[in-house]
């Protein structure tokens, strides 16, 4: 069972964490911490690169970003706990795939300026591994996800004047998928909660602000089987 615990001295940061923060941006992404590292989730090193890296993608031409800095940390912590995920149940993305949705974004159009501006093509290929990844993860976690026949009814009966004259039976299997994908969003969300609760998040850069990882203190033994959808 792992416990919560967040480094002693960031939650008082806050005065600090208004750099780079909200429509202001940055111009320089992340503090230059001497040993490099932004955060350790579970001990696995967020480093400055990696922060600097994953902001460029936020970041508009004129060098600011369009999203929040503790935006771009809590992205790059669920990403660290997906893969840890990913590990610990075998899960891999092969080169192939990743050289085939590179050749996919090509053809629908992807644009070259923009790319370079974010690292380059092995830039984009390392975020495409890891989105696969991220996403088969989710995949797994919420394989047993899916809407039951009273949530797809409910569905209907709030929005059937959408559906015009379509009958019910008709619109049944969109539906379905629809509400499936809502609820598979809800349990990965709440995956990512419960992980983020139940993990060691230190946060060492001292303008960035801990995330909030709610109430839990007590973490149930996880057996990263699939979520389940109430």
């Amino acid at each position: 069972m792992r416990r919560k615990l967040i480094a002693a001295g960031v939650v008082g940061a806050v005065c600090l964490a208004v750099w780079g923060a909200g429509v202001g941006g940055s111009r320089s992404p992340t503090a230059r911490l001497d040993n490099g590292v932004v955060a350790l989730v579970d001990g696995r090193p967020i480093t400055t690169r990696d922060f600097d890296a994953y902001a460029l993608v936020f970041t508009d031409p004129s060098g600011r970003l369009s999203v929040s800095r503790e935006d771009v940390l809590l992205s790059l912590i669920n990403q660290s706990l997906a893969l840890a995920e990913a590990e610990s149940r075998g899960l891999t993305v092969t080169q192939d795939e990743v050289e085939a949705t590179v050749r996919s974004a090509r053809q629908a159009g992807l644009n070259v300026a923009l790319m370079a501006r974010e690292g380059g093509l092995d830039a984009f290929r390392a975020r495409t591994r890891t989105r696969l990844l991220f996403e088969r993860v989710k995949a797994a976690a919420t394989s047993n996800v899916v809407a039951n026949d009273d949530q797809v009814r409910a569905y209907f009966a709030t929005h059937g004047p959408v559906f015009g004259d379509q009958p019910f039976e008709q619109v049944k299997p969109w539906i379905r998928d629809r509400v499936t994908q809502q609820l598979v969003d809800a349990a990965w969300s709440g995956w990512l909660a419960e992980d983020r609760a139940c993990s060691r998040i230190d946060v060492l850069d001292p303008t960035l602000s801990a995330p909030d990882v709610g109430p839990l203190t007590e973490c149930p033994p996880r057996s990263r089987s699939g979520a389940s959808a109430q």
